[in-house]
């Protein structure tokens, strides 16, 4: 004889499976007060009952995080103050890919810079008059994989405005960064700040390992950049649920949507593919890679300098930056910047008898250089997608300026790109939109001379000329104002597992069964409750 009890049983059973396919996101969370000590990965400041506190611009304090698809990274800053921003950039928060073998503390060249999943809050300081206190919000992400940085393989989405409240008191101020739903804001004292919309663009936020700071990887390597000193942090926290790795959708390349270029690779600018120097004493190649050298000789150039690009979509603005070396040998008349035609030159056999000609035209020039100071050029007219070369000249005092391969690979040439997806792009005396964070170098509303000189904006103490710190500007159709991001979790892994800090599983949440899932089962149930009192 058949149980009565067995479809109660059944359904039950259905139930169980259905819930049991469906696999729970988890919700996480850590509490880190930061009195007395940390959770985290201290690499300087100290620790008192009131906090951690800033002794150094290049402190950070690190945490390994799961792979957050939405969530709340919040803490409490006092000490900051109007008069104590004494550097250009105060970097007080970043969140990156740490993945594919990147070590803490994080190198800033390459894999911070050019980071595929970048997040960074800066608030500028007295050497920007026009902008100090302001706080600017950075946000990128690329699916494409390893290594985690540079050119993104697929579509991606850069964004970064700046705004807010500039006064700032030494009074205690709650910082709040969230993310979720296509949308991610900075919150101060409650009330937004900023925010970039990013959902259009089709991409989930998901790096194989995220870590965030207290305090920027770019301290270590710009001299401009850190901490303000005494600032103390306290009651840190952070939220959220946990997700999948991103992958590049579809497997669409770049430039394959139907014929409007997708957005351009997150990152401070296209690194040159190749870049050397030939000089006329020399007959092979020349002998330091990491020196582009230039020289006139009795009117004559006798050292020249050859870079290549290549630009993956239509332009409408681009600046060449350049970087004079620290060595005193750096000062000197100058470069002037000519476009090349030939680009099949590679820099292991370009000689000074091999070298391909240069434009008559110069697109812009540096005048006189000295050591360290770096130079945005307007070269918009000698610019376009596919390979570019240039060709730098110099005067009777020659100048020395950073390759790729220079030690310091912060100082390296970089060509940055406004992209124009439409194919309409400006002559090249407009300068384009403009953008009000490229210094002067950007033409146009809000970009200064647009003559490749860097208009109103002074040289930062290092020499650095302000400017934009991750890459080119997004097209106007891709222009937005935050993000979400979604993570992957590996096979069988729990945060526990990581042992990177301390911090609970809050349990299953938001994206478990569905409701179709719920409904079923209940249906069932109930179907087999009223069989079972039926046949009673």
């Amino acid at each position: 004889m058949k149980s009565p009890l067995r479809p109660l049983f059944t359904g039950l059973f259905v139930l169980g499976s259905v819930l049991a396919a469906v696999r729970p996101a988890l919700a996480w969370e850590l509490d880190d007060p930061l009195r007395g000590g940390t959770q985290g990965n201290a690499l300087g400041g100290h620790f008192d009952a009131d906090g951690w506190h800033v002794d150094d611009r290049r402190d950070t304090l690190w945490y390994a995080l799961p792979r957050l698809v939405e969530g709340t990274v919040e803490f409490t800053v006092t000490g900051i103050s109007n008069a104590n921003l004494i550097l250009g950039d105060h970097e007080i928060f970043a969140m990156y890919e740490a993945g594919y073998g990147a070590a803490e503390p994080i190198p800033y060249q390459p894999n911070f810079r050019g980071n595929h999943y970048k997040c960074l809050l800066r608030i500028y300081g007295q050497p920007e008059p026009d902008r100090a206190g302001a706080q600017k919000l950075m946000w990128g992400l690329c699916p494409s994989g390893a290594p985690g940085y540079g050119d993104c393989g697929c579509g991606s989405f850069f964004a970064e405005p700046f705004g807010g409240n500039q006064n700032w008191d030494g009074s205690a101020v709650r910082i709040r960064v969230e993310w979720g739903g296509g949308v991610t804001r900075l919150i101060r004292d409650g009330g937004e700040v900023l925010s970039i919309d990013w959902s259009a663009s089709g991409l989930t936020f998901g790096p194989s390992d995220l870590h965030f700071t207290l305090g920027s990887p770019r301290a270590l390597a710009v001299d401009d950049a850190g901490l303000p000193l005494g600032a103390v942090f306290t009651d840190l926290r952070v939220t959220g649920t946990e997700g999948e790795m991103a992958v590049c959708p579809g497997g669409v390349g770049p430039g394959t949507d139907g014929g409007t270029p997708l957005p351009p690779p997150p990152g401070e600018g296209l690194m040159p593919t190749d870049d050397t120097t030939v000089d006329a004493l020399v007959g092979g190649a020349f002998p330091d890679q990491g020196d582009l050298a230039v020289e006139t000789t009795d009117g004559n150039p006798s050292e020249i300098a050859y870079l290549r690009f290549e630009v993956p979509y239509p332009v409408r603005h681009a600046v060449l930056r350049l970087t004079a070396r620290a060595d005193a040998s750096s000062e000197g008349d100058g470069a002037a910047v000519h476009a090349v035609a030939d680009t099949t030159w590679q820099e292991g056999t370009l000689t000074f008898a091999t070298r391909p000609p240069e434009a008559p035209a110069v697109l812009a020039s540096t005048g006189a250089t000295t050591p360290s100071q770096t130079y945005d050029l307007d070269v918009t007219a000698g610019t376009h997608a596919g390979a570019v070369a240039f060709a730098l000249v110099g005067g009777a005092n020659s100048s020395h300026f950073s390759s790729k391969e220079d030690a310091n690979g912060a100082y390296s040439p970089r060509l940055i790109v406004e992209y124009a997806p439409d194919g309409a792009v400006p002559d090249a005396a407009g300068g384009g939109e403009g953008d009000p964070d490229l210094g002067g170098a950007g033409g146009g509303a809000g970009g200064g001379a647009g003559d490749g000189s860097t208009g109103s904006v002074p040289p930062r103490p290092d020499g650095t000329v302000a400017g934009p710190d991750t890459g080119p500007n997004l097209p106007p159709t891709a222009r937005a104002d935050v993000g979400h991001l979604v993570f992957d979790a590996a096979p069988g892994e729990t945060p526990a597992a990581r042992g990177d800090c301390n911090c609970r599983v809050l349990g299953a949440q938001r994206d478990g069964p569905p409701s179709w899932a719920w409904a079923a089962g209940a249906v069932l149930v109930l179907a087999a409750g009223r069989r079972t009192l039926r046949r009673r």
